[in-house]
């Protein structure tokens, strides 16, 4: 039998942390007189010294060391407990997560999600940018009831629909070397200078994977977080972009650039639809959701048109 809780370890690591109790006793949410009783019953159920006072704080004895990694391992344990918990948990709300790519992210889902809350008020949706492959992995995990990707091919515990198509293209200034060419291989864009978003996003990753592969680097001259910033950016000579066909097309009045098509076959991107194939991890709005995205196939598909 156990005479401490899991209240007197956490208090523990957070003493340890701050090297002070008071501090410690207020990251716990405790008043100092509790924190010291229960600091004083731990050392005593334990028959150890677990600190050391000093004048300007304390210091942990070799026995609160040991401790201390016992109860670090505790806490990683508990978190992943909770995360591995949390599909479970939210099926039983009207909380529904979707994962999704850039290009989903960017120029479908803010049409398609706000139409879907306002016709079902009682559901909450959180939406998380990721990688194509990333949005697959979330989805078989249980991690998201729906995801949007660019993830071509089967995964195993995931079913697909089709959702929409997307284009990646260059975006040069009006007086740059490629601004007459019909396509481009992302190779030869390679030659130049970048305006990119920031490396966090998904799409982004995406671009220096890319490079990777045909090991060549990606040059960024500057990094921005908005897609009319770096049209604008681009427009002013400072390099090259990449973003899809139909943000170009929503922004291009305000800046002067020139769209020149990728002839590399990824730039071609078929969107789709992803959840797990077992329903016990489909929250209840999925499929609510998937009947909203797919709704209209006429007007769900992006037809790319020419340059």
């Amino acid at each position: 039998m156990y005479h401490y809780s899991l209240v007197d370890l956490l208090l523990f690591s957070a003493v340890a942390e701050e090297s002070c109790l008071t501090r410690g006793a207020r990251k716990a949410h405790l008043s100092l007189p509790s924190a010291s009783l229960r600091m004083k019953s731990l050392e005593e159920a334990l028959h150890v010294t677990l600190f050391n006072r000093k004048p300007r704080g304390i210091e942990l004895t070799p026995a609160g060391e040991i401790l201390n990694q016992h109860v670090n391992e505790i806490k990683q344990t508990l978190a992943r407990m909770e995360n591995e918990i949390a599909p479970y948990a939210r099926l039983r709300s009207g909380v529904i997560r979707i994962a999704a790519n850039y290009g989903a992210m960017l120029d479908f889902l803010p049409v398609d999600i706000p139409s879907f809350l306002k016709a079902n008020p009682g559901v909450q949706a959180h939406l998380e940018q990721k990688t194509s492959p990333e949005v697959v992995e979330e989805i078989a995990r249980g991690r998201a009831d729906i995801g949007v990707t660019a993830f071509e091919g089967p995964y195993e515990g995931v079913k697909f629909r089709d959702y929409r198509k997307d284009e990646l293209i260059l975006a040069v200034p009006a007086d740059h070397p490629l601004k007459d060419c019909e396509t481009v291989d992302f190779s030869e864009a390679l030659e130049f200078e970048f305006v990119t978003f920031d490396r966090d996003f998904a799409m982004q990753k995406f671009l220096y994977e890319k490079a990777d592969e045909i090991g060549r680097v990606l040059k960024s001259r500057l990094e921005v977080e908005d897609p009319l910033i770096l049209l604008r950016l681009v427009s002013e000579g400072l390099g090259i972009g990449v973003l899809s066909r139909k943000a170009f097309t929503s922004l291009s009045a305000y800046a002067k650039a020139v769209p020149v098509r990728l002839s590399n076959s990824w730039a071609q991107r078929e969107l789709r639809i992803a959840v797990n194939e077992d329903p016990a991890l489909r929250g209840p709005w999925t499929s609510a959701l998937i009947s909203h995205l797919t709704r209209d196939s006429s007007d769900n598909v992006y037809r790319t048109q020419l340059l």
